[in-house]
């Protein structure tokens, strides 16, 4: 497998990157509310978001009886082990000279107006 064939990080272009879910709970005493996303990142920027939306949850997925018990609890379950996955992998490079050094995801030769 080349290094233009491995999946890169959504953000800064950067292999080996793996598809992630993140998720994050919301509850508002009766309603309650879960958001997913599913993009492919690098081993900085996976750990990045599930460390941010870890802690989100972590503030406001308590108010209800049921996200109490059992929604909040799954959701940080399932981030911790999305962060374990996220964290095996092996440190980020460039995958390809199209990607510029800065880590910014532009393309060799874009204009900086």
């Amino acid at each position: 497998m080349t290094t233009l064939d491995r999946p890169a990080c959504h953000v800064c272009g950067r292999t080996p990157a793996r598809q992630i879910v993140a998720r994050r709970h919301l509850a508002m005493l009766l309603v309650m509310r879960t958001y997913q996303v599913k993009p492919t990142l690098c081993r900085e920027h996976a750990t990045k978001l599930l460390l941010n939306w870890t802690s989100r949850t972590l503030v406001e997925g308590w108010w209800g009886p049921i996200s109490l018990f059992v929604a909040n609890p799954a959701t940080i379950l399932l981030n911790l082990f999305n962060l374990a996955r996220a964290r095996s992998l092996d440190p980020p490079h460039l995958s390809s000279p199209l990607v510029r050094e800065s880590g910014e995801g532009e393309w060799w030769g874009a204009s900086r107006a």
